[in-house]
């Protein structure tokens, strides 16, 4: 894709707002919101031209790097220490998070396209099933089970990685 200015221009007017909206329901913090959204947009229009619209849609492309700035900004967080004396309660939140993350982007990426497209578009652009049946072309219906055949992708993926990730954890304890 050219990386010409008015391109650009159309990409920052379509995307930014759902960049924003990604971002913001996964960081609460709205200056970082704002900092991650900029690195972003920097770093689509920095890597243009190295889009190939033969592996998938624009929006796709757009998304997975999103996704991947998300993770990072998890990755690079500093935390805090915890006061002396504090006994943290167990949580739910598994020690590989970090590893599940990466095995959903996996498993996103491995889904045959239409499913891929209609889940991203759901979840990540925050599309009803309407707007994502005319975007795609398709019936409404066809939107709603395509999207929930994704999803029961990304489950069994996720479920048969964390049941991986318990037994490996449990061995090395």
């Amino acid at each position: 894709m050219t990386k010409s200015a008015s391109e650009m221009e159309r990409i920052y007017r379509e995307f930014r707002p759902k960049i924003a909206r990604y971002v913001a329901a996964r960081i609460e913090n709205h200056a970082d919101v704002e900092d991650l959204v900029s690195t972003i947009l920097l770093k689509v229009f920095a890597h243009l031209e190295e889009y190939d619209e033969t592996k998938g849609s624009l929006s796709t492309w757009i998304y997975a790097i999103t996704r991947n700035q998300v993770i990072d900004y998890y990755k690079k967080r500093k935390t805090l220490p915890l006061p002396e004396g504090y006994e943290p309660k167990t949580t739910s939140f598994p020690a590989f998070a970090d590893e599940i993350l990466d095995e959903l982007a996996y498993a996103l990426e491995r889904l045959p396209e239409r499913q891929r497209n209609a889940v991203v578009l759901f979840y990540y652009a925050g599309l009803s099933h309407r707007e994502i049946a005319q975007k795609m072309g398709i019936t409404y219906a066809n939107a709603r089970k395509i999207c929930s055949l994704g999803v029961c992708a990304l489950k069994k993926h996720l479920r048969l990685t964390t049941e991986h990730l318990s037994r490996r954890a449990n061995l090395t304890l």
